[in-house]
Parts: C-alpha cells; structure tokens; sequence
C-alpha cells in the first residue's frame, strides 16, 4: 500500500493541541513503534497533584493504566513524521487541501495548489478546523461555545518532581503543568473567556497574577526562567469528538471528587496533524 501523508504546516511548528498525552495515547504511540523514542527527550508522568478549591488529591499512575506523555509538537511530530517516512509512507509539508475530487459520490483524492493526488482512500485527520469535513459538508452537532483562554509558557529550572503533573480547578481559576521535553517545565494557566481582553491585553501580567491562586504551584516556578513568551488561547467550540485540552480541566477534576465522595481537609492518596 503507498500512502502520502499531506499537511500544510512547515515543520517544526508549534501548538499547544496534543501536548498533554493520556496512557491510552501513549499506548497507540507504543503499537506505531515511536513511544522509546519519545521517552529518550521527555520524561513520563507517573503522579501529579490535583487541586479543587480547598482539597488536595495525591494520584499516582496505575501499572495496568501505564505513564502519561507530554511532548511539544514541534517534537511530537518529528517524531512522528520520521517513523512515517520510514514506514515508507511519502510526506508531504506545505501542502494545503485546497478541494476535493469526487468520482460518483465518492472521494478519490484531493486538490493541493501543488497539483492533485489521487487515492482509493482518503482519510481527514485534520483537527477540529478540518479542511476535509468542510469540504464534504460534514454537519457540526453537540457544540457547546467557548468557555475559557488557555495560556501558556515554558520554564527552565522549575523546582519540580520528575514526571509529576499539577492539575487544578481553585474557584474560577484552573492550572495545567508538567514536565516536557527538552528539560523544560509547561505550566499553563485557564482564566475565563469573560476576561479574554485583559489577558490579551498583557499576557505575561495575566499570567503572574494567576497563579498566587495556587501557591504550591507558584513556589514550583519561584525560581524558574521562562523561555521565549507567553502565549494564549481561546478554548474553541468543539462537538462530540472529544474535548479541548481546556475544558478537560474541571471535567477531571469533577470525576475526582467523585472518587473521594467527600473534601479531605489535608492531601489524600488517591492527542492532529493539521491539514
């Protein structure tokens, strides 16, 4: 089987989607034969600290479950994009998918502004813009709107545990860090959509004044450097195939609660190419 794996990005290039990488991904990643290779630049999350409001929870990865991954994408799909061409697959960056070909009702390749390909198969694994599912009129259904402005930035010398996540829902403020690749720390900060113009406004004053919110947190990155800027943004309306790194926040943290039916008072044991 011949296969041309088409993205219009110019690789590397950065985002925040599919940075944080549950067990279950990393499993996949595993079965493709790249996951030793990824575990080489970036150290697996086998516990964290999860936070809402006043409660603390201990959590550590379970062996049957196995370890998380977070990986920037400009790893990621280096990654990646090398085992595809050492599968024999043909990759092709700069490539927009400017239109589809159709043959009786039925995609048989696509138009690029470099010429078309053809293909008895067709597969739109471009994100939650996808340029496929536009082009064939696929219907949106079960969106709900934007909610909150992730906003990010990566540490040097981050006073942290290896391999340990900071998850957390404090009142209306909610945290997202870890380890990543390079010797670098991820920590990301969730304010409201309702404050989007004050955070835009001054991303790095933003940022700062977020994370007093919580104070553990914070003395992880009492002595760390950022590097490069702080960057933003919006949690973007998605449907039923699945929910934005943002959103995932509080819907984790509520399913812990659950798990320790009442408030502890102190701490208790407890992934798209772009088309």
């Amino acid at each position: 089987m011949k296969v041309c794996v088409v993205d219009r990005a110019q690789f590397p290039s950065d985002t925040a989607s599919t940075h944080g990488v549950q067990a279950s991904g990393a499993k996949i990643l595993d079965r493709l034969g790249v996951l030793e290779a990824l575990w080489q630049v970036t150290p697996p999350i086998t516990s964290g600290t999860i936070a809402f409001d006043d409660a603390r929870i201990a959590a550590t990865s379970p062996s049957c479950w196995g370890p998380m991954l977070s990986a920037r994408r400009v790893t990621l799909d280096a990654v990646l994009i090398e085992a595809a061409a050492a599968a024999g697959a043909e990759v092709r960056t700069q490539t927009a998918v400017t239109g589809l070909i159709e043959d009786r009702g039925r995609v048989v390749g696509l138009e690029t502004k470099s010429g078309e390909l053809r293909a008895p198969l067709v597969v739109g694994a471009d994100g939650v813009r996808s340029a496929v599912a536009r082009l064939v009129g696929a219907a949106k259904y079960d969106q709900t709107p934007a909610g909150r402005l992730f906003t990010w930035a990566y540490f040097e010398g981050a006073q942290a545990e290896d391999g340990h996540m900071w998850l957390g829902a404090i009142g209306d403020h909610s945290f997202l860090a870890f380890p990543t690749d390079a010797g670098l720390f991820m920590a990301a900060v969730v304010p409201s959509i309702e404050r989007r113009e004050e955070v835009l406004a001054d991303r790095q004053a933003a940022f700062a004044g977020e994370l007093p919110h919580w104070p553990e947190l914070e003395s992880v990155l009492g002595g760390a450097q950022r590097v490069g800027v702080s960057s933003a943004r919006a949690d973007r309306p998605r449907g039923s195939d699945g929910a934005p790194m943002t959103t995932l926040v509080p819907r984790l943290i509520s399913r812990a609660t659950t798990i320790r039916m009442s408030r502890p008072t102190a701490t208790a044991g407890a992934t798209s190419p772009r088309t």
